[in-house]
């Protein structure tokens, strides 16, 4: 039988005749195209002044879920009835009812709407694609071309950001890490790119020659740019793409009986890769050369990091026992959908040294849905994955697919292989960009099965399946709402986010409350890091000084996240301010105790037990952040803390010496010890010996102002008044000496040796800074 010709060089075997394919007559329906073309577009929406791109997407894919709804319904071109009698349809379904189900025991079930939306959303989407394929397959070439295009510009969107850059930077990693373009972080754009380059070698199979030469560079550059922004998982995605790209090749080699020349084309896509792959390797061991920091290295040193432990694996083994512990204690409904990143918190509430949640998933989608759902869930949604690879691979082998659905199939299971590798490692279905890719994956292998299982068995009685059509539109409809909503709560998050993470915003004016608070909508009640939207709130009611408005607003919350303790933080706070000391201390240790591990909180505690002399209290703080987060500033500010109720120097410097006997080579340290030495000496007026250690000290903190400051008075002592000058210059150049201390003290140098005019401006400029001078200092000033 000999095989019928088609555009491009491919790699299967001649195949059986197959029956008319659903939707190959004509050109594709040009509203159903662009409704496609928009789908695949997902990752070009901006953030449009969210906290996260995802904000925006999420509302536009809820907004295009409804339209092309609609669209189906008018046209009558829905879902294929032998969907539903299909294994992926009972796996998928089982997995929705399931997380529907995981409400009951959820801790917070606003945000299990909101992760609920989004996991409709994403199943809207796979159901509106499967029909618009399965109705018209043609849709498919226009499709790919322009993932693949999509790519292309991504890849030029790196190249073009970090070469641009590169060279006026030090620190090469940091540049990178700033690759994100529109995708939210570095990881998430690798994988964007890497899921859509088998679409951009489908392209290459599938162009005439001018059409290949554009897409033969578009993968090199996509390749380059992949190998650049140096994500490791996406190196994981990227290789298994190729093994089932040449596992394919060899496979339709030896059943098909080609020549060799077969190969002339994959063979030139493997030189691409490589030539990729050696010129940035190439390029970043030029730059190690070069003294710049590039703590990522290139291809090899990244692939060589790569292990199933902790350090090799970005903390993922830590995450991912912590949420094999919460499923094994929750193993049937789990936490509840969405839930984990709350509960998550009560194993980081341990180790976090500050407010909000760092990390709210386990880097693991299948670990993180078992956690949200159960066990019952975690495995209805592996089925999914399990039942496209099987449909693949009957599909691959069976003489009764065409070549060009092959190629398809091919194209479309190492996506989705990419995909299911980036869900081991990431958390995908967090975001819009790469849930579509998912939903195209997967509708396109579905497409292909149940036209397949039409073409070999009985026909479809019929290709309507109306029952399901109103309660799409209907939930469409609630997820356009839910999405907008969380869309609207993420603009004003945007605005408040810079002062909530400690960067200095571009207005110093203060928000006001009323500002604020009516613009958060009632969902979500947790922002991006977990914390509750009723403590945003509360926080700026109180600064204006409405506490009784605060301690309602926080009273209300009841089903946010319990173990940030940020609510318990301003009670504390607030009881301070209405002198209820003994309230404010009592929610001071409740909210530390139960997260030892936050800086800010002992500092704030500590600050409490200097003010009640409470030294007892000071240790027991003390001895709990040490074994929570131990670091070498802790002796310090324990040291300090102490001082401040006791003034005793011998504990001080015992204390110091204890954090260098933990902390050998801390600089902070050895800083802080010639410090207090010269504390010491200059009490006891032995001003040689107390400014030798000042100096000393310096060399571990070149600049400190006080210490500079120390050194100048110590001068002043021993009528060194020239040596004196330049340190008080120094603190007063550096802007450290807002309330004209350095500047008088200056002006008492050149009175001393004479300067009098000098001396004069210095203490006109004093006495504008607020300081109390003798008047008759200015006497004869002009």
């Amino acid at each position: 039988m000999k095989e019928k010709k088609t555009r491009g060089k491919k790699f299967t075997a001649p195949v059986a005749k197959e029956k008319k394919a659903t939707g190959t007559i004509g050109k594709p329906n040009a509203v159903e195209l662009v409704i496609v073309l928009l789908y695949a577009a997902t990752e070009l929406v901006p953030r449009l002044d969210a906290v996260d791109v995802m904000g925006g997407q999420w509302l536009y894919l809820s907004v295009l879920n409804c339209l092309a709804t609609i669209w189906l319904f008018k046209t009558k071109k829905l879902i294929p009835n032998r969907f539903f009698k299909s294994a992926l349809f009972i796996g998928y379904g089982g997995f929705i009812v399931i997380a529907g189900l995981s409400f009951f025991v959820a801790y917070n079930v606003i945000e299990s709407l909101v992760v609920y939306s989004r996991w409709l959303i994403c199943l809207i989407a796979f159901l509106n694609l499967l029909s618009f394929i399965y109705h018209d397959s043609k849709i498919l070439k226009s499709l790919f071309y322009l993932l693949g295009m999509l790519v292309f510009v991504q890849a030029l969107q790196v190249l073009i950001e970090f070469f641009s850059n590169f060279s006026h930077v030090k620190n090469v990693s940091l540049l990178i890490n700033d690759l994100t373009l529109n995708a939210g972080n570095k990881n998430i754009l690798a994988a964007s790119m890497v899921i859509k380059i088998p679409f951009l070698i489908y392209s290459i199979h599938h162009s005439r020659t001018g059409g290949k030469i554009f897409f033969l560079v578009a993968l090199f550059l996509s390749l380059a740019a992949i190998f650049i922004v140096n994500a490791r998982a996406s190196f994981v995605g990227l290789f298994l793409e190729m093994g089932i790209y040449f596992a394919l090749l060899v496979f339709s080699f030896l059943k098909s009986g080609k020549k060799i020349n077969a190969f002339k084309l994959p063979a030139l896509l493997t030189g691409i890769f490589i030539m990729a792959a050696v010129s940035t390797q190439l390029f970043f061991s030029s730059l190690e050369k070069q003294n710049k920091v590039v703590g990522y290295g290139g291809l090899t040193k990244r692939i060589e990091s790569i292990g199933f432990t902790n350090e090799g694996s970005s903390e993922r083994m830590l995450l991912w026992s912590n949420a094999f512990d919460f499923i094994k204690k929750n193993p049937i409904l789990g936490g509840g959908c969405g839930n984990w990143k709350i509960h998550s918190g009560n194993y980081e509430r341990f180790w976090q040294p500050g407010f909000g949640q760092s990390i709210n998933h386990p880097h693991n989608d299948f670990i993180e849905v078992s956690a949200d759902t159960g066990i019952p869930g975690g495995l209805f949604y592996a089925s999914v994955f399990m039942f496209l690879f099987w449909y693949t691979f009957l599909l691959l082998k069976s003489p009764a697919v065409s070549q060009d659905k092959k190629m398809i199939v091919a194209a479309a299971i190492m996506s989705f292989a990419a995909y299911f590798v980036d869900s081991v490692f990431n958390f995908p279905m967090e975001r819009p960009n790469i849930q579509i890719l998912f939903a195209v994956s997967a509708a396109i292998i579905c497409f292909v099965y149940i036209d397949y299982k039409r073409s070999t068995q009985e026909k479809d009685i019929s290709v309507l399946h109306k029952k399901i059509l109103v309660p799409i539109i209907v939930l469409s409809i609630v997820t356009l709402y839910i999405s907008s909503q969380v869309f609207r709560s993420m603009r004003v998050q945007s605005r408040i986010s810079m002062e909530w993470i400690g960067l200095p915003r571009e207005s110093k004016v203060p928000f006001k409350a009323d500002d604020i608070n009516p613009s958060l909508p009632w969902i979500p009640n947790i922002n991006g890091s977990s914390m509750p939207i009723a403590c945003v709130k509360a926080k700026y009611l109180c600064q204006e000084k409405r506490y009784d408005e605060a301690l309602a607003i926080l009273n209300e919350d009841k089903h946010s996240n319990p173990y940030l303790y940020f609510g318990e933080f301003l009670r504390s706070m607030i009881a301070l301010s209405l002198n209820q000391n003994d309230s404010a201390y009592y929610y001071a240790k409740y909210a530390y105790y139960n997260r030892p591990a936050n800086l800010q909180l002992f500092d704030y505690l500590s600050g409490l037990a200097v003010d009640r002399k409470d030294t007892i209290e000071l240790e027991k703080a003390f001895k709990e952040v040490t074994r929570r987060f131990p670091r070498p500033d802790l002796w310090i500010k324990y040291s300090d803390y102490l001082f401040e109720c006791n003034g005793n120097d011998e504990k001080r410097m015992e204390l110091i010496l204890d954090g260098l006997k933990k902390y050998p080579q801390s600089n902070e340290l050895i800083f802080k010890k010639n410090f207090v030495e010269g504390l010491k000496f200059f009490k006891i007026q032995s001003y040689e010996q107390s400014v030798d250690h000042f100096k000393e000290a310096l060399k571990y903190k070149s600049g400190d102002q006080t210490t500079e400051q120390n050194i100048g008075l110590a001068y002043i002592n021993l009528k060194r008044f020239n040596e004196a000058i330049p340190y008080f210059t120094d603190v007063i150049t550096n802007g450290s000496d807002q309330k004209g201390k350095g500047v008088y003290y200056r002006g008492m140098c050149y009175q001393n040796i004479g300067k009098r005019d000098s001396a004069c401006a210095d203490f006109k400029a004093a006495n504008s800074l607020g300081y109390k001078l003798d008047p008759l200092l200015l006497e004869g000033c002009r």
